[in-house]
């Protein structure tokens, strides 16, 4: 009787430390991992004139949809293990308020918060102000 409640309790400890170190791999996974690489003006023209293919998310951390979009956009790039440009249009304005209306006119953004698709140097699609994570999610499915 002694040895069956050693092997149950010998057991659960086993799966005990084994989901703790599941979760805590996953959580380090998730830490480790950052999703977002700060761009500039001029960083942002001389991936469109190599004509690179990736993602800019273009926002503001001053905006109250941006803070609503930014957590959504971490988590399922995180997920899927994405990574994307974050062009900080307030650090922007900061740096050059003249570049940075330039580049927003040559980008076509009106709004922010706003993701690109970028193939090749040129906007292939465009998501602009929508926080549905649903939409985020479809829209971040290019390869």
């Amino acid at each position: 009787m002694l040895t069956k409640k050693r092997k149950i309790i010998v057991l659960l400890f086993g799966i005990i430390l084994i989901g703790s170190a599941v979760y805590f791999y996953a959580n380090q996974k998730e830490k480790n991992f950052n999703p977002m690489t700060d761009i500039n003006s001029t960083q942002i023209q001389k991936l469109m004139d190599n004509s690179k293919t990736g993602y800019i998310y273009i926002g503001r951390p001053t905006c109250e949809e941006c803070q609503d979009f930014l957590p959504k956009l971490k988590s399922i790039l995180i997920k899927k293990e994405r990574k994307i440009f974050y062009y900080n249009t307030d650090d922007a304005r900061k740096e050059n308020q003249d570049k940075l209306v330039k580049e927003l006119n040559n980008l076509d953004v009106k709004i922010v918060p706003t993701i690109l698709y970028v193939k090749k140097g040129k906007i292939s699609e465009k998501l602009e102000g929508s926080t549905d994570k649903s939409k985020i999610e479809k829209f971040l499915a290019h390869e």
